[in-house]
């Protein structure tokens, strides 16, 4: 039980961070046609972006409803999981975690912004300009790539060795 708390703290934590974020940024630069903060010349900016589809821009112009119902789904579908289930390492725990804290914080804005998420960080390499995205963004991005290592990788690895193990 006391896991399962420490878990949802630090989900409703990070998604606060998430969400303050995304505030700090849009009260700095309040309106689309306002001029981005520099952070870092020709690399790093903060700028006012609204995206009504999914990470990247993907899927845009589908119904808000649409992506309440889908995000609020995968939301709880996952967190009913990873909390009754106590057999992934602390890492993986983890980046279920980033996931589930990204999720919310994008599901959030969603049912309070008319649909959009509000996106802020842009960077731009050799010329070319990476997707504006937020804090959730990071945090989804970074724990699939930790549960795609885990699930594609090091569990079917353990499970060959267990295999080889019991067969010898």
């Amino acid at each position: 039980m006391k896991q399962r708390l420490l878990f949802v703290g630090a989900l409703l934590v990070l998604c606060g961070i998430d969400l303050v974020t995304k505030s700090l940024a849009f009260s700095r630069v309040p309106e689309f046609t306002s001029p981005p903060i520099v952070v870092i010349d020709g690399f790093f900016y903060i700028t006012h972006a609204e995206n009504d589809g999914a990470m990247w821009s993907l899927f845009q112009g589908l119904p808000a409803v649409f992506w309440v119902v889908v995000r609020g789904g995968v939301f709880g579908l996952m967190l009913w999981h990873v909390l009754r289930q106590n057999v992934y390492p602390a890492w993986v725990r983890i980046a279920f975690l980033f996931v589930l804290s990204g999720a919310l914080g994008n599901l959030v804005d969603n049912m309070t912004g008319n649909g959009r998420v509000r996106d802020f960080v842009t960077w731009v390499f050799w010329g070319w300009q990476f997707p504006t995205f937020n804090v959730a963004d990071s945090l989804i991005s970074v724990g699939a790539v930790m549960l795609a290592l885990w699930f594609l990788v090091l569990e079917p690895r353990k499970a060959r060795k267990a295999h080889k193990a019991a067969a010898a």
